[in-house]
C-alpha cells in the first residue's frame, strides 16, 4: 500500500460528526482538544483523525463512567 490512507467502511455518520467536531473546536483556541491537534500539526503528523480519535476516546471513558466533562482534566 502505498501513498496517503483513506479510511473506507465503519460508521459514516459517527466519522462525520467527530470530523465536523474538530473543525468547530478550531475556533475555540482554549479548548484542549485544539491543543492537542496544534501540536501534532505543527510536529508534521496527521493530526484530525488523531483529534477524532481523541475526542471518541474521552466520550467513551465519559459515558462509562458516568461522568461529566471537566475542562481541568487532563489530556494526557
Amino acid at each position: 500500500m502505498r501513498g496517503t490512507r483513506s479510511i473506507r467502511g465503519g460508521r459514516g455518520d459517527v466519522r462525520q460528526s467527530l470530523f465536523l467536531a474538530i473543525f468547530g473546536s478550531w475556533r475555540c483556541s482554549d479548548s484542549p482538544i485544539t491543543t492537542f491537534v496544534r501540536r501534532l500539526r505543527e510536529k508534521g503528523k496527521p493530526s484530525i483523525v488523531a483529534g477524532m480519535r481523541k475526542t471518541l476516546v474521552i466520550a467513551d471513558t465519559l459515558i462509562r463512567k458516568n461522568c461529566s466533562w471537566n475542562s481541568e482534566m487532563s489530556l494526557a
